[in-house]
């Protein structure tokens, strides 16, 4: 299954997932905008769209925190923070 819409490809959003089918799950492995388009939203657009693929699909999406200060990014689209065996990473359930 390939997730790809308009604004990622309009924009170059960097978005690379990982999709395991039986488990239904969809980690979000790298999600990077393009400088010259950040601050005008086209990342929460992008990250608004795969949140509504996952939902539509029946898919929890997660995340590695590859920096802290980018935690603060995700909280306010309803994911929360998971600590297992020592690595920590978000959780958005498909509600």
């Amino acid at each position: 299954m390939k997730f790809e819409t308009n604004i990622i490809n309009a924009y170059k959003v960097k978005m690379d997932i990982t999709i395991w089918e039986q488990e239904k799950i969809c980690w979000l492995n790298n999600f990077k905008v393009p400088e010259k388009f950040r601050h005008k939203r086209i990342g929460s657009k992008s990250l608004n769209e795969l949140i509504d693929f996952c939902k539509e699909n029946g898919y929890t999406l997660k995340l590695l925190i590859p920096k802290q200060e980018l935690k603060e990014f995700y909280l306010p689209f309803g994911f929360k923070e998971v600590f297992e065996n020592d690595v920590q990473y978000l959780v958005k359930e498909p509600k």
